[in-house]
């Protein structure tokens, strides 16, 4: 049993994982390695701004300490699955062999940014610093073993193990209110992730790299924020066709159900308006925000739409926003903002059209 143990967790929980998030983990790889004209210049100064200041350490921890949670619940999701009942086999095992297999797990899922914590406590060490190395440490440390006991809970228990419900807001249930009651309810863990992701890439190169970013530069992180709201995107789908699946019974007209998706959006991203709107013009960037907001409504429109492909599983569509955000690098250049957003949007709806009555989910994958 001992054997096949490791092998039986790979295939359940690692490899289906990275899978199912191949897409984002590619383009957010490329965002931030690929798109500096110095890239070895460019992280040492990162590093160097995470070791020097307790508020962008404490702001990156945040982050980590957000995608181990992302872990955690996918890990919770494989463990309650029915498909995976066989896993109680696990049982026969001695508890101590149960959890190094849990810590062997979250070591490979949590590799995006240990490996990234690892390299800044090195550089951290040679530049002459010892608290901040110290102190990512220690978070490491925590992160990886705590998200690993949590896991092993979970498979005690057979994933009835629970971890701790954030407060919701009170949202009234209207028709157009129906995507942000979900954001601020049921996908609040969802919600906050994406949310911070995004900072982080609108914050590299508006404020950690302020003065020393282009403009093309920008482009690419505020693509990555972007591929990061796809996240919601791909649930809003989810969420619509599984809490509401007779609404395309109703007489409701596709226009009127399409425009869901733009009233989230535009509410959804009031939070990046407001930082464009603040450090755009400091950047000397010539770029008005508005047409950067409309650009991001008709991006998301456009992958909304697309997600309603019969039988698109997650990995699919990671896959799906890779190809279009890195599309969408060469295209900007050659229009404006506002009418490649708004093109998308028509191409979204239009793509919407012809797909809604002929959506069907995936029920071979459940989303994540």
């Amino acid at each position: 049993m001992k054997k096949y143990a490791a092998q039986m967790l790979w295939k359940v929980m690692v490899q289906p994982f990275f899978q199912r998030n191949a897409g984002w983990l590619l383009f957010l790889f490329v965002a931030l390695f690929g798109v500096a004209q110095n890239p070895k210049q460019y992280h040492i100064q990162l590093m160097q701004s995470i070791l020097l200041s307790p508020v962008t350490l404490a702001f990156v921890m945040v982050v980590w300490f957000l995608y181990g949670l992302k872990t955690l619940a996918f890990v919770h999701k494989c463990i309650s699955s029915p498909e995976n009942v066989f896993l109680k086999e696990l049982h026969v095992l001695a508890p101590a062999h149960i959890f190094i297999l849990m810590m062997g797990v979250q070591t490979v899922l949590l590799a995006p940014i240990w490996i990234y914590a690892a390299i800044t406590v090195l550089a951290g060490f040679y530049l002459g610093f010892v608290l901040s190395p110290v102190l990512i440490i220690l978070f490491m440390g925590i992160l990886l073993s705590g998200t690993a006991w949590w896991a092993y809970l979970f498979l005690m228990s057979r994933g009835k193990t629970r971890y701790w419900q954030m407060p919701s807001l009170k949202i009234p249930k209207q028709f157009f209110a129906i995507l942000v009651w979900h954001s601020f309810n049921q996908g609040k863990i969802k919600w906050l992730g994406v949310k911070l992701a995004s900072f982080t890439m609108l914050f590299i190169p508006l404020v950690w790299n302020a003065g020393h970013s282009s403009l093309s530069d920008f482009i690419l992180f505020f693509q990555a924020a972007i591929a990061a709201h796809a996240l919601v995107a791909y649930d809003y789908v989810q969420f619509l066709e599984g809490a509401f699946p007779l609404l395309r019974n109703m007489p409701l007209s596709r226009l009127r159900i399409f425009l869901l998706y733009p009233v989230a959006y535009a509410v959804l991203l009031l939070p990046e308006a407001a930082i464009l709107l603040y450090y755009m013009p400091r950047n000397g960037f010539e770029v008005y925000p508005l047409w950067l907001i409309i650009f991001a409504i008709g991006q998301l429109l456009f992958l909304s739409a697309v997600a309603y492909e019969k039988n698109l599983t997650t990995s699919e569509f990671s896959m799906v926003v890779a190809v279009v955000c890195g599309c969408l690098l060469f295209i900007l250049p050659l229009a404006p903002f506002w009418l490649v957003g708004c093109t998308l949007a028509v191409a979204g709806f239009l793509i919407f059209y012809n797909l809604y009555y002929k959506y069907e989910p995936d029920y071979k994958e459940e989303h994540t």
